[in-house]
C-alpha cells in the first residue's frame, strides 16, 4: 500500500512514518513538506492514502484535496490538524477528505485506520 505525507513538519512526518513502519507490513511512504513536493509525489507516486496536515499556507492543503481526488477518487485522504471545526470538516467532507485526526490527541489512531483501510482493500 502506498502511503504520502505531507506535512511542513519534518519531525511530524518522522513520527508518522516511524508509527507506520512499527504497525504496518508491506507499505511504501513517500513524504513531501511543501506544495510542489507534493503535486509531485501525488501524479507520480499515486498513493492509496494521503496523510495531509491541513495547516499548510495558503488553503494548498485544500488543494491537495482536490488535485488528489481528481487524479484518483479511491485515494483516502486523512487530515490531520490541532484545530477541526465542524465548518472546516464540512468543507474538507465536501472535497472528498475521509478522515480527520486530532494531530496531537489522536496522533496513535493514524495506524490503526491505515490497518482496517488496508485489510479492507485486500477484501476487495
Amino acid at each position: 500500500m502506498k502511503v504520502l505525507i505531507i506535512d511542513n513538519s519534518v519531525q511530524i512526518i518522522a513520527r508518522l512514518k516511524e508509527l507506520l513502519i512499527e504497525s504496518i507490513a508491506e507499505l511504501t511512504i513517500k513524504e513531501a513538506c511543501t506544495y510542489e513536493d507534493a503535486i509531485y509525489c501525488i501524479e507520480k507516486f499515486n498513493p492509496e492514502i494521503i496523510l495531509l496536515d491541513i495547516n499548510l499556507p495558503n488553503n494548498q492543503s485544500f488543494d491537495i484535496v482536490k488535485i488528489s481526488k481528481s487524479i484518483y477518487s479511491k485515494t483516502v485522504i486523512i487530515v490531520l490538524s490541532i484545530f477541526l471545526d465542524e465548518q472546516i470538516q464540512s468543507k474538507y467532507t465536501n472535497m472528498g477528505a475521509d478522515f480527520f485526526i486530532d494531530k496531537y490527541k489522536k496522533f496513535e489512531a493514524v495506524p490503526k485506520i491505515i490497518s482496517q483501510i488496508k485489510m479492507e482493500r485486500a477484501i476487495l
